[in-house]
């Protein structure tokens, strides 16, 4: 029964979305695909699905770094933009990933912390997952659907840091992707997503053109460019779900999900 009244809601919230305004952009962050009972690992059939309605809905998928020029130059947000982001470098973003944006002519932004490059990184639930070495990162950077920026040196929250510490993950990540890559990185991803005011003005003043939060939301021509919101997509993400993501707050969906 609870399935059915979530279906229904999840129905009813999708059919307002003509109502609402359409000059916003919706950035979903993804982490691990594949076969894992993770949280936040999504199958590689819903991310198929997924994909497979953007394209025949024909959304425009851009890039982190376009949106930030976009809301840096004050231009119109295209309608039925998205972009994607991929956070900690899996090793399913190269062998799943990019192969499935290249096929669709989409755009991945991907998000690495150097430190742990070549070895395994702690998730949400704290097991351990296999990161891509440096050899494969510069695989998927010379890529045309791939962009590959940084993630801080040690994914240590930001909250938890000092000024001074914040300034060394920011640039000594982004000195490390330059170096290895040949590449000017623009775009930044908050470790766990989390951030303070003190740590965007870092990210802004080092002279990224977007930071990005997992805080959920929709992207509009005011939003502050360096605490970009993102929906999270997980294994619980149908594909109704996924449809009320691209139009509204995650919040609301998040919310039928936990209390219905």
């Amino acid at each position: 029964m609870k399935r059915i009244v979530k279906s229904f809601l999840y129905i009813l919230l999708n059919m307002t979305s003509k109502f609402l305004p359409k000059r916003r952009a919706v950035i979903l962050l993804y982490h691990d695909i594949g076969d894992s009972d993770l949280y936040l690992t999504v199958s590689l059939e819903q991310f198929e699905a997924q994909m497979r309605f953007l394209s025949k809905k024909r959304y425009t998928i851009i890039s982190l770094k376009r949106l930030g020029e976009i809301l840096s130059r004050g231009e119109v947000i295209p309608p039925k933009t998205i972009i994607l982001t991929f956070d900690d470098g899996y090793v399913s973003h190269l062998s799943v990933v990019l192969p499935t944006l290249e096929r669709y002519g989409f755009h991945g932004t991907f998000f690495v912390a150097t430190d742990y490059v070549g070895k395994e990184i702690d998730n949400s639930e704290y097991k351990p997952q296999t990161v891509l070495d440096w050899n494969n990162i510069q695989i998927l950077e010379r890529s045309l659907s791939a962009d590959v920026e940084p993630h801080s040196r040690s994914h240590r929250e930001f909250p938890t840091l000092s000024e001074e510490e914040v300034e060394k993950e920011v640039n000594e990540s982004r000195a490390e992707l330059e170096r290895r890559l040949k590449k000017t990185c623009a775009t930044f991803a908050y470790p766990r997503g989390a951030y303070t005011a003190v740590s965007a003005a870092v990210v802004r003043r080092l002279g990224f053109i977007a930071g990005v939060s997992v805080t959920e939301g929709l992207v509009s021509s005011d939003s502050d460019r360096y605490t970009l919101p993102r929906n999270t997509i997980n294994r619980d993400t149908g594909l109704l779900e996924f449809k009320g993501k691209l139009t509204h707050s995650s919040g609301l969906f998040s919310l039928i999900r936990t209390h219905v």
